[in-house]
C-alpha cells in the first residue's frame, strides 16, 4: 500500500499521515444513507455574521481579521431597524464610522452583497477554502 500511494491521483485522494506511513484517504465521500439530517436552522451570532461574509467587510470589500472587523446594521437600529439576518452585515471600522446613523444610500456606500439568512449550515461555508473536488456535492448561490 504504501508503494502504491504515489500512483494515486493527489486530486482524488488525501494523505493521512502516521508514523510509518501516508494512507490514501479519498478526499470526496459521498453517502448514499444517513441517520439524521443536518441542522437546517443557523443561529444568529456575530461570528455566524462575519463567516456568512467571509471576514469581508460589506462596503469596501477588504478581507480582514477578526478584531478589525465589527457588525453593522443595514438600517439603523434607532431608525427602527431589526438585529437580524436580513439588517446586520460585516464592516471595517473605518466604513462603519463613515456610515454612522445612515443607510447606505444616504451614505453612498453600496453593498457588496444584500444580507439574507444563510441557507443552512451549508451557507457559512468559505467557498474559497475548499477543494475543487467538492465543487460537484455543494451547492452554491
Amino acid at each position: 500500500m504504501e508503494g502504491s500511494f504515489n500512483l494515486l491521483n493527489p486530486e482524488t485522494y488525501y494523505p493521512l499521515r502516521t508514523i510509518n506511513r501516508d494512507i490514501p484517504v479519498p478526499r470526496v465521500i459521498a453517502l448514499r444513507d444517513f441517520d439524521r439530517l443536518p441542522q437546517r436552522h443557523v443561529r444568529f451570532s456575530r461570528t455566524h455574521i462575519f463567516m456568512r461574509d467571509q471576514y469581508t467587510c460589506q462596503y469596501c470589500i477588504r478581507e480582514l481579521p477578526k478584531a478589525q472587523l465589527n457588525l453593522d446594521h443595514v438600517m439603523p437600529k434607532s431608525r427602527g431597524g431589526k438585529t437580524s439576518w436580513d439588517n446586520v452585515v460585516t464592516s471595517c471600522h473605518t466604513c462603519n464610522r463613515v456610515k454612522g446613523n445612515r443607510t447606505p444610500q444616504e451614505a453612498h456606500m453600496p453593498l457588496n452583497k444584500k444580507p439574507k439568512r444563510p441557507a443552512g449550515s451549508l451557507g457559512l461555508l468559505n467557498f474559497k477554502n475548499i477543494h475543487h473536488s467538492w465543487q460537484n456535492f455543494i451547492l452554491a448561490d
